[in-house]
């Protein structure tokens, strides 16, 4: 292990290649990168979600899987973030003396493995995994972590075309996003009775076609719908007669350009139930 002083990026860079093929071919391998170094270049432009702790001091830093792992040691919290110096994926905070952890950021970019190349839920989900063993080797004491889900699902970069993952997950898999991918559960019960009173009310809708085509023009900014004209033709084509909107989900396969509609057809289907909720949650997940 280099010191400080001796440590130089050429040095970083040759140890976190030699080291990655390696997690790639070991599973949950845990090995330590670097000690007391700064988490970030202090010259950085980058505008990311990284640049509040760039002057911060990395107690610990690991890898594996792939995955850049970092810790930060507080007086009354350890905060544990995985992914780049320009994204950070995963933030997790560890309040002392107790068994909990807060999952305060789960994110995905391309560049949150070392490969700068994660697959969205292949990718993902080996990343939750490599936190759970990492919480496991290295904090054993803590074995269960909670979240507040108000999961969105962004079409592009531009934050203008967005859906709620809830209803997504909801129509298609009959759960949540954590539930269904990673066993979490709810906490409070008025989310459990809120969540099946859902499943409930869109089990048998169905999609009136024409009722759809009005509204999807009617609320469609009109400087998006020159560009959507085809693909809303399509998108309604896509639909079958009468069909349930569960069943249409499942089979959908969305793309960047329709993903924008989906916006539309939850809002449209809420409108129509109007008893329905897009359910923000807390849930846990004993590890």
């Amino acid at each position: 292990m280099f010191s400080k002083k001796h440590l130089t990026r050429r040095h970083t860079i040759t140890n976190i290649t030699r080291l990655s093929k390696l997690s790639r071919k070991s599973d949950n391998r845990l090995t330590k990168l670097l000690e007391n170094i700064p988490s970030s270049n202090s010259n950085s432009n980058s505008n990311s979600n990284n640049d509040n702790i760039k002057n911060e001091k990395v107690k610990n830093a690991y890898l594996m899987n792939g995955f850049r792992i970092r810790v930060y040691d507080y007086k009354n919290t350890i905060s544990i973030k995985i992914g780049s110096k320009k994204e950070i994926c995963i933030n997790l905070v560890i309040t002392k003396d107790t068994n909990t952890a807060e999952l305060n950021l789960f994110n995905y970019y391309p560049s949150c493995d070392i490969f700068q190349s994660l697959e969205h839920k292949r990718g993902t989900n080996l990343m939750m995994n490599t936190l759970i063993h990492f919480l496991k080797a290295k904090y054993p004491n803590v074995n269960e972590i909670i979240l507040f889900d108000a999961s969105r699902y962004k079409c592009n970069n531009t934050n203008k075309f967005w859906f709620s993952l809830y209803d997504y997950y909801l129509f298609k898999y009959d759960s949540t996003y954590y539930i269904h991918n990673y066993n979490f559960a709810f906490i409070e019960k008025i989310d459990v009775y809120t969540h099946e009173n859902n499943k409930k009310l869109i089990r048998n809708f169905t999609v009136d076609k024409k009722l759809l085509e009005k509204y999807l023009n009617d609320y469609i900014p009109k400087e998006y719908m020159t560009n959507l004209d085809d693909i809303i033709t399509q998108f309604l084509d896509s639909i079958n007669d009468n069909e349930l909107a569960t069943d249409f989900i499942k089979r959908f396969k969305f793309n960047e350009y329709t993903c924008c509609l989906l916006r539309y057809f939850f809002y449209f289907v809420k409108e129509n139930i109007p008893e329905y909720h897009s359910l923000m949650y807390t849930a846990i997940l004993h590890i």
